[in-house]
């Protein structure tokens, strides 16, 4: 049985609990996300394929002529288990499209929007839940941590499509470099904004991210970061995905204090990249040293290509 799997299957209502965890054991490692959507079948993203519960038993591959259909009461009763049945408890979390539940899965809510002003006010009647199940991958980031750092801990930014393994890498870049991997040890503080890197629970993580790793469990990065810096004396800073201009800023003052950043942001070609007015900015500034291109969903966590900043300039 995949513990993560099982975890996150573990998150849902009664029925749809149940038939999540009839899903063969052998299957369950490859699955990344568990969606639902009322009125319609329930279905399991896979890294290369996507199955469907019959209505009975079975998963097949294509949707077959009975699927397992969500009702919009299994939906319902899926988000309140999720939030601990105190839905108005994680309302700001919902109006910015995600849960992030125990284990640091990520689920994320579509809906109704009441928009105020230009702006979403509310998320309510949701009518999809699409659970990403997170998965620790010990060893994943050693051979980019030997070949980026051999004798230091350098900016550098991690950029891949959606499920491309951002998270999970940045994850285990801060084991490594905490745990001394590539032959010295490095103070790393973890700016956890949605709690999905280390999934902290009453102060612990409960992943291993290293013992020099102090996290900033769902604080904002921005703050997170200038608190590291005050109060931790930091050799590197990790974060993941950062958008806009107060990430931004908040950066260059963080390098500006001597820790090297290490982030990740949304970007499937460095072509991409540099379409990002705030990152091309940052780039331009020389915030970063090395730039490293996920390959893509595929194949969570390869590199596809690590680039100098040089190489980008002029975007």
């Amino acid at each position: 049985m995949d513990k993560n799997y099982c975890q996150a299957a573990g998150c849902f209502s009664g029925g749809i609990r149940r038939r999540l965890l009839e899903l063969p054991p052998e299957l369950q490692g490859s699955v990344r996300e568990i969606c639902l959507r009322a009125g319609r079948p329930l279905a399991l993203a896979g890294f290369r394929e996507t199955y469907f519960p019959g209505r009975e038993a079975g998963f097949f591959p294509a949707l077959p002529p009975e699927p397992y259909l969500v009702t919009g009461a299994e939906l319902q009763e899926s988000l309140r288990v999720l939030t601990d049945y105190s839905v108005q408890t994680y309302q700001d979390e919902i109006n910015a499209g995600y849960i992030t539940i125990q284990g640091g899965h990520r689920a994320g809510v579509a809906g109704t929007c009441v928009c105020r002003e230009g702006r979403i006010h509310t998320v309510h009647q949701i009518s999809s839940l699409s659970l990403r199940i997170a998965r620790q991958i010990p060893g994943a980031a050693a051979e980019l941590v030997h070949t980026l750092y051999p004798d230091r801990v350098r900016s550098t930014l991690i950029a891949g499509a959606p499920a491309s393994g951002k998270t999970t890498l940045l994850r285990d870049m801060a084991r490594c470099l905490s745990n001394g991997l590539p032959g010295y040890y490095t103070r790393v503080s973890l700016i956890d904004e949605r709690g999905e890197l280390a999934a902290v629970r009453q102060g612990i993580p409960q992943y291993d991210v290293g013992v020099l790793t102090d996290v900033f469990d769902s604080c904002p990065k921005g703050e997170g970061m200038r608190m590291a810096i005050r109060a931790m004396a930091p050799e590197a800073l990790l974060l993941d995905e950062i958008s806009g201009e107060e990430d931004a800023a908040s950066i260059l003052q963080s390098l500006n204090a001597g820790a090297a950043v290490i982030a990740s942001v949304h970007a499937s070609s460095l072509d991409e990249l540099c379409r990002n007015r705030h990152i091309r900015e940052l780039i331009d500034r020389g915030a970063f040293q090395r730039i490293v291109l996920l390959q893509g969903a595929d194949v969570p966590c390869r590199i596809a290509r690590i680039a100098e900043p040089r190489e980008l300039l002029p975007c």
